[in-house]
C-alpha cells in the first residue's frame, strides 16, 4: 500500500487519505483552526501565509458551523475575503450545515463592498437558499439593508420573489420587520409580488396591520397596484376568528394610538397610566377593537373598566 509520510507524523494510507480526507486534516487541524482565527481578526498576513501552504483547506469549516470565507463576509474583512476569492482551491459556495453560504452571510450581516465582490466574481452562485428556504435576498431585505437591496434588484440572477419554505417572501419579510425604507424601493419594482401569501394564507398588508406598520400599510394602499384586503388569514386569534387585513386594520394594531397594544403584549402587560387613559379616549373611537385588545390584556380590564364608568355610559362597556 502507498503511504504518506509527514515529518514527525506517523504514516497515514494514501488510500484511506482520499477515501476520508479528514484523516490528513488532523495533521495540521491547529493550522486550520489558525486560519479561521486569522479570518475571524483581520489577520490578512495570517491568511496569506496560511493558505500558501499545500496541506491547508481553505475551505475548511469548524464542525460545520464556520469556515474562514463565511468569517471574512460576516465581518466585512473585504481585503481577506478578495484573497480567498482568488485562491485557486477556493469553494466560493462553501456550504456550512445550515446550508449558508458566504454570500448569504454577506447580504444578513450588510457589507456593501464585500456583496459587490462576490457579485462580481463568475464562481459564486447569489440564489443559494438556507436551510429554512431563504435566499441572499430575502436575508437583505428581512435585515433592512437597502443598498444591498437595490444592487440585488438590478441581478437578472436574482428570484425577488422566491419565498422561504414557510412561504414567506423577501416582500413579506420586510414589511413583516417594518424595513421602510426597503418597502419603498420594492413597492417601485413592478416585478415585486405584493400580495404573495405564506402559508396561513397572511398577505404582506394583513402582517401590516396585524403588527401596526402604520407607515408601511399607508404604502402599500397608496401604491398604483391592485392591492388584496380581503384574503382571509388561517390563522386563528384568540377569539377563535380568523380575519383579513382590512378586519386587523379596523381591530388593532393600524392606527399609532393603539400601537402601544402589542407592546404591552410582549413586555408581560406593563402599560403606564398614560396609556390607560389613551385606551379610554380610544374606546369610542372603535369600541370592538379595543374590548378585542383587553381580551388580549387582561389584567387591565379592571383598570380601564373602573375608569371608563366615570366618563361614559356603563351600558356601552360590555367586556
Amino acid at each position: 500500500m502507498i503511504c504518506l509520510f509527514v515529518v514527525g507524523e506517523p504514516a497515514i494510507p494514501l488510500l484511506l487519505l482520499k477515501k476520508f480526507p479528514l484523516l490528513g486534516m488532523s495533521v495540521t487541524l491547529q493550522q486550520h483552526e489558525d486560519l479561521v482565527a486569522a479570518s475571524i481578526n483581520g489577520d490578512l498576513e495570517t491568511v496569506i501565509r496560511l493558505t500558501a501552504r499545500p496541506d491547508i483547506d481553505v475551505n475548511f469549516n469548524r464542525g460545520g458551523t464556520t469556515s474562514a470565507l463565511h468569517c471574512g463576509c460576516k465581518l466585512g474583512h473585504l481585503a481577506i475575503v478578495q484573497h480567498l476569492l482568488n485562491h485557486p482551491r477556493i469553494d466560493p459556495n462553501v456550504l456550512l450545515t445550515d446550508l449558508v453560504t458566504p454570500f448569504y452571510i454577506a447580504c444578513l450581516a450588510g457589507h456593501d463592498a464585500v456583496v459587490d465582490l462576490l457579485l462580481a466574481n463568475p464562481g459564486v452562485d447569489p440564489r443559494k437558499r438556507n436551510i429554512s428556504g431563504n435566499s441572499p435576498f430575502l436575508a437583505a431585505c428581512q435585515s433592512g439593508h437597502l443598498n444591498i437591496v437595490l444592487r440585488m434588484l438590478a441581478d437578472p440572477r436574482i428570484d425577488i420573489n422566491r419565498p422561504s419554505n414557510g412561504g414567506r417572501s423577501p416582500f413579506f419579510e420586510a414589511v413583516y420587520e417594518g424595513r421602510l425604507e426597503v418597502v419603498k424601493a420594492l413597492l417601485c419594482d413592478p416585478r415585486v409580488n405584493i400580495n404573495q401569501t405564506m402559508e396561513a394564507n397572511a398577505t404582506p398588508l394583513y402582517v401590516a396591520a396585524q403588527h401596526g406598520r402604520l407607515e408601511i400599510a399607508q404604502r402599500i394602499l397608496a401604491s398604483d397596484r391592485k392591492i388584496d384586503t380581503k384574503t382571509r388569514c388561517t390563522i386563528q386569534d384568540p377569539d377563535g376568528r380568523s380575519n383579513t387585513a382590512a378586519e386587523w386594520g379596523r381591530r388593532i394594531g393600524t392606527f399609532p394610538r393603539y400601537q402601544w397594544m402589542d407592546d404591552a403584549v410582549y413586555n408581560q402587560g406593563k402599560v403606564v397610566g398614560p396609556v390607560v387613559s389613551d385606551l379610554i379616549d380610544a374606546f369610542e373611537d372603535d369600541p370592538e377593537g379595543i374590548r378585542y385588545s383587553l381580551r388580549r390584556l387582561p389584567n387591565l380590564r379592571g383598570t380601564v373598566k373602573t375608569l371608563h364608568l366615570l366618563r361614559v355610559r356603563p351600558s356601552s362597556m360590555v367586556f
